[in-house]
């Protein structure tokens, strides 16, 4: 079900350190005109998702650094009347607060827009809550590899019952056939969005 890519056809052992340099590397050399495209073919994949159609609430990173853009998701959650909550870091551990605008969004860890809420938004199994989960790269076996702090996994140890659905979000490119160096607490995805197709995990 996974797509070959060219670039990705080195099957050399890796650290995670090392994947996460060399894929960093890669998402900081892509256009602008790139990246945009990107997000947009997957803001049109999210729209067809019965998972997003049926959740009124939906946790989303905000994007980064030429990460997969969430702007166009959050956008279309606000005019669709969805709950929106984006995560916090307190020290070692991450929560997702609730925003009704970009106007709640404050620097935070990292220089990282966080809301400014103070309280955590209280996530209810009826509103079918899906997460948007961000990654440096995954793998045919929906292994991820993080940004090496590890609040997504401590977060999700807790709270993935919360969850409708994970779901991933990732350029062609971040989405490999290497064997990936993983931990028994690493987060595997329900789902994987590239702009050019839908990765279902059928497993969870």
């Amino acid at each position: 079900m996974f797509r070959d890519n060219d670039r990705n056809t080195a099957k050399t052992e890796l650290s995670k350190s090392e994947y996460r340099v060399l894929y960093r590397k890669m998402r900081e050399e892509l256009t602008t005109e790139d990246a945009m495209l990107a997000g947009q073919k997957i803001l049109d994949l999210v729209l067809t998702l019965p998972e997003y159609k049926d959740s009124n609430c939906i946790a989303v990173y905000y994007s980064v650094k030429n990460e997969i853009s969430t702007l166009g998701i959050i956008e279309n959650a606000f005019s669709s009347g969805k709950q929106v909550v984006l995560p916090k870091i307190k020290e070692k551990n991450m929560d997702f607060y609730e925003i009704t605008s970009l106007d709640d969004l404050l620097p935070g860890a990292m220089s990282i827009p966080e809301p400014a809420a103070k309280l955590p938004a209280l996530l209810k199994k009826e509103q079918n809550p899906i997460l948007f989960l961000p990654g440096i790269v995954f793998n045919k076996k929906f292994h991820r590899i993080g940004f090496g702090g590890g609040y997504y996994d401590r977060y999700l140890e807790k709270n993935r019952t919360k969850f409708r659905k994970i779901i991933a979000l990732a350029y062609t490119f971040q989405v490999i056939e290497d064997d990936l160096p993983i931990e028994p607490f690493d987060v595997c995805p329900d789902m994987i969005l590239t702009p050019e197709r839908i990765f279902i995990n059928e497993k969870n």
